[in-house]
């Protein structure tokens, strides 16, 4: 099968997906912003070190909502395997206009596999969130998710790179829900300044589910620069 085929069809049944989401529910929507800036340093031939900080402008792009800074280090087992785990701390926007901290920290695995032109990855990760509050309040109490990523990208040429992505996020403690908590699509694109740089640009769709209220939709633009040190 041609390879543009094969990378078209799979782009489709992803925007199918969102059109039965869509119809199936009414959402409370929003459109973001997202800047993330990366930088990342090689320690050895196995262990890669990277520092990222997110910048989130949300309300329909008009409120600057969230800020985080994560370090995070990838170990390389084999050529298809690698294990991560990383630090989160940020500033999070409430409704009355105070920024509480949010921390979260996360281990996993990545599989990664070239089929010529094509990468294919899976990554599944755990994750525990939690805020500063005191903790008898209901919000303090950490929470944990499992997070999975299937990510398909191909190479147009060594300098355009262009991937769709799908991630499902689901609540494991407290009151697990084995459906999806989070949903997000991804169609992106990658333009590599050189061997060691990249612009990425990318449409997402979120599609967030509450307990007691509808659930919320957000379409996502973001922007990404990554440098390599």
């Amino acid at each position: 099968m041609n390879r543009g085929l094969l990378f078209s069809c799979v782009l489709l049944c992803l925007l199918c997906c969102e059109v039965v989401k869509a119809q199936s529910l009414y959402y409370q929507d929003d459109a973001r912003l997202w800047i993330y800036f990366k930088l990342n340093k090689k320690l050895n031939s196995k262990l890669d070190f990277q520092l990222n900080v997110q910048n989130r402008i949300d309300n329909n792009m008009a409120v600057y909502s969230q800020f985080y800074v994560y370090p995070e280090l990838t170990y390389k087992v084999t050529k298809v395997f690698r294990l991560v785990a990383g630090y989160v701390l940020g500033k999070k926007r409430q409704l009355d206009g105070y920024y509480f901290t949010s921390q979260q920290a996360y281990a996993g695995f990545i599989l990664k596999k070239n089929l010529q032109k094509f990468t294919f990855s899976y990554r599944n990760l755990l994750q525990q969130q939690s805020r500063n509050f005191p903790l008898e309040t209901t919000n303090a109490a950490p929470v944990l998710f499992d997070r999975n990523k299937l990510t398909l990208n191909y190479e147009i040429t060594k300098r355009w790179e262009v991937y769709a992505a799908e991630e499902i996020s689901s609540r494991l403690y407290p009151y697990p829900q084995w459906a999806f908590k989070r949903s997000r699509s991804f169609l992106g694109t990658k333009f590599n300044f050189t061997k060691h740089s990249y612009l990425e640009l990318y449409f997402m769709t979120q599609i967030k589910q509450y307990d007691h209220h509808l659930p919320g939709r957000d379409f996502i633009y973001g922007i990404t620069f990554s440098q390599d040190l």
